[in-house]
């Protein structure tokens, strides 16, 4: 269209030039000169109407992005990845999966994912909000580098200010801690921070996710990494509560927590209609975690252990796994004394065990809380059955040591060995109603025997 007016243009204005030839002899001939120059800019600048004028850098950012250099990219990019050469080796001296980036890198000849065109890249500010907000997953940021990427972005900001230019040894850096991140960060949702069957090789059984190598580098790729990311965090019930369970708390900890409770008597037991001097401080401290609300409080008789109270202690020790029998003794305000701050940690304990493996939600199945010392039977998720169940003693820290004692010195001398219960899954195939049952020779021979010469 633009080649159709550039021909017929001229044509006309010479068949306009002709028609009028006979005014010009009437004018002056400067006259003349200035209408035929006015024509002339008419003429040239109506071919160009239809074309958008060349965009002109509006800030120094998209004036930088405008001269980027891919070959310079691609040679920091190699600089980083290189073992012997890199001038800054913290990337494969810490990274997890630095071979595998760099395996993944020289497969794509070096291009970024993540700073190309950074003023443009969505997908790198979606990345950097998750990042920033794992904690809402009981999740520490330190694990992703965050001061770092803070680091190199500000880097790359400074050089775009000072010099109107890119540091494309800082875009190479923050290209390679984002990527090192996003893997963390999907792997850590998906399968856990910590490996369990390391950290309790005796005592955890439970089959842990099979690890899919061929989504590894998923995070990487995904057009829409907020969504691909919201959908490897764990689905089920229990998961879910937790997070609630983990805002509720950090909103006690903003607040202030709660104070402690004096507790030395370890004979302690409060039954309704008891004196305590310590009632206010108890009734304070329930209000803070609901079991009591303001206008209840505010009918309390602190100088007896009335029914109000009563109440809200049964609440609290249903809540927290106690017997919920309303006796304030020394385990209960113990729990009470438990700061906000280990609350909170032990949620997020419990958060990353439910990363180790899915749990059901849905059939028929038996759940043991070993810690509560109580079991649950589902059915379609509702309970159909509980009651309380024998759990093991926890083993003490130093087992390790006194085994090692016991074995050099060949005492009979007891010592504390494991009596932890496992935790382990598997299908149930059968029931064993009373069973008989007779003590084990190792038993026997470990720990009996010390016992048995004793008396004899």
């Amino acid at each position: 269209m633009k080649q159709y007016y550039s021909f017929l243009l001229p044509a006309i204005f010479f068949q306009f030039f002709l028609r009028i030839k006979f005014c010009i002899l009437k004018y002056h001939r400067l006259s003349f000169l200035v209408f035929f120059i006015i024509c002339f800019f008419i003429l040239i600048s109506i071919p160009s109407c239809n074309q958008k004028p060349l965009k002109t850098p509006s800030t120094a950012e998209e004036e930088a992005w405008s001269k980027f250099d891919k070959r310079k990219m691609r040679t920091a990019m190699m600089q980083r990845l290189n073992t012997l050469n890199d001038f800054n080796p913290v990337c494969h001296t810490e990274f997890e999966y630095f071979d595998s980036l760099k395996i993944f890198y020289q497969k794509r000849n070096f291009e970024p994912v993540w700073t190309n065109q950074l003023n443009k890249n969505t997908r790198l500010d979606t990345l950097i909000l998750f990042l920033r907000e794992t904690y809402l997953q009981g999740i520490d940021s330190s694990y992703y580098d965050i001061d770092f990427i803070r680091m190199y972005y500000h880097e790359y900001n400074m050089t775009l200010q000072k010099k109107r230019s890119l540091d494309y040894f800082s875009l190479a850096n923050l290209e390679l801690f984002l990527s090192n991140a996003a893997l963390l960060y999907a792997n850590h949702l998906k399968y856990g921070i910590v490996y369990p069957s390391k950290l309790f090789p005796e005592t955890y059984k439970i089959p842990l996710k099979k690890r899919d190598s061929l989504s590894f580098f998923q995070p990487l790729l995904a057009d829409d990494v907020g969504s691909y990311l919201r959908q490897l965090q764990p689905k089920g019930a229990e998961y879910k509560g937790l997070i609630k369970a983990l805002m509720v708390y950090r909103g006690y900890k903003e607040n202030g927590g709660w104070d402690t409770i004096p507790n030395t008597d370890f004979k302690l037991k409060l039954f309704k209609g008891d004196t305590f001097p310590y009632l206010r401080k108890i009734g304070e401290r329930l209000l803070v975690t609901g079991e009591l609300d303001s206008a209840s409080f505010s009918k309390m008789n602190f100088q007896i252990y009335d029914t109000i109270l009563y109440r809200a202690i049964l609440k609290y020790q249903l809540r927290n796994g106690l017997l919920d029998d309303g006796v304030i003794g020394y385990n209960t305000i113990n729990e009470m004394n438990t700061s906000v701050s280990k609350r909170i940690k032990q949620i997020e304990i419990n958060l990353e065990r439910q990363r180790w493996f899915q749990y059901p939600d849905s059939g028929f199945y038996v759940k043991v809380n070993v810690p509560d010392f109580y079991l649950f039977a589902y059915d379609s998720g509702k309970v159909q059955l509980d009651m309380r169940v024998c759990c093991g003693e926890r083993k003490t820290k130093d087992r390790a040591l006194k085994i090692a004692m016991y074995e050099e010195n060949e005492s009979l001398k007891p010592i504390e060995y494991n009596h932890e219960t496992p935790t382990f899954y598997s299908s149930i195939s059968h029931f064993i109603i009373n069973p008989q049952w007779t003590v084990p020779e190792n038993i026997v021979k470990k720990e009996m025997i010390f016992k048995i010469i004793q008396d004899s």
